[in-house]
């Protein structure tokens, strides 16, 4: 079996014996709410696992039992994600909303949307749901062995080239939020599918390695703010007694928001341009 191909499908069938073992955590413990640990550990779990997904998809594997599956994963990860926001809101709000009466409103607000989500992730983790996603995942492991592995490892570095050259196209021009959340899920992608393979063998620059862990990180802690941001407009919507102290806050993070968005083209350009050069360079002859 080609090399690349056995790093992916190791580190596949170890996540998704993570997932299995998560979901089962969660599902055990759930009428005491989520655990922080154990929602990150599951969401983490569930990035990995798509974007192998993504990897194969590019690659002609079997593309049904892919949709399938992270239709059933997508089933857990939606609600999971609603949960790990009011979480994060709740954190932010705590530091900054600093009226008493708008702050206690808000994670009052903050709390009944944790538990719509919660009874949610309740209906759709079933032994059914984990029986039919045991099953999936055999009729995965079978397609292996059918699966044209020739080139794998070249398809995989084409693989990463189009993520990084993708991020090129998106940059050029960013005049919107969703250009930098699509930045920031093929900069997760390309992460994660080099972590399977071992970064040093394909991006050999540990300050490089570091750059790219770090901008994927500084793009985390503003997109926490601009779900904040959000959430705080909505509650907003239903609560106009607190819009004069809550219009403060949202201010502040737009101010940031078009700060940093002026910033990221400068922040990004050198990494994605040697990125691009390093796996330009790591390409067979044709």
């Amino acid at each position: 079996m080609d090399k690349t191909l056995k790093q992916v499908k190791r580190f596949y069938i170890d996540q998704f014996n993570q997932y299995s073992h998560h979901l089962a955590k969660i599902d055990k413990n759930i009428n005491d709410g989520i655990n922080k640990g154990h929602l990150h550990a599951m969401r983490l779990t569930i990035k990995n696992i798509k974007a192998i997904h993504e990897f194969l998809v590019m690659v002609d594997f079997n593309t049904k039992i892919i949709e399938k599956l992270n239709k059933k994963i997508n089933k857990i990860n939606k609600p999971l994600g609603r949960i790990r926001e009011c979480q994060i809101n709740r954190g932010l709000a705590r530091k900054i909303v600093l009226n008493y009466s708008a702050q206690k409103a808000y994670l009052e607000f903050l709390k009944k949307k944790e538990k719509k989500s919660l009874s949610k992730l309740k209906r759709n983790i079933s032994v059914e749901a984990e029986i039919s996603q045991a099953l999936l995942l055999n009729q995965f492991n079978k397609k292996w062995h059918h699966f044209d592995e020739d080139g794998i490892s070249t398809k995989f570095k084409d693989f990463l080239l189009q993520k990084v050259e993708a991020i090129f196209q998106l940059q050029n021009g960013l005049n919107s939020e969703q250009q930098i959340h699509q930045i920031r899920k093929n900069l997760k992608l390309i992460k994660t599918n080099l972590s399977i393979v071992k970064m040093d063998g394909i991006i050999e620059s540990k300050k490089l390695q570091k750059e790219l862990i770090g901008v994927e990180q500084r793009i985390g802690n503003w997109h926490d703010f601009i779900v904040f941001r959000d959430s705080m407009v909505e509650f907003i919507s239903e609560n106009k007694e607190f819009e004069s102290v809550m219009s403060i806050n949202i201010d502040l993070i737009e101010s940031d928001n078009l700060m940093f968005r002026h910033q990221l083209p400068e922040l990004m350009n050198p990494l994605i341009t040697q990125m691009h050069k390093e796996l330009e360079e790591k390409k067979e002859p044709v």
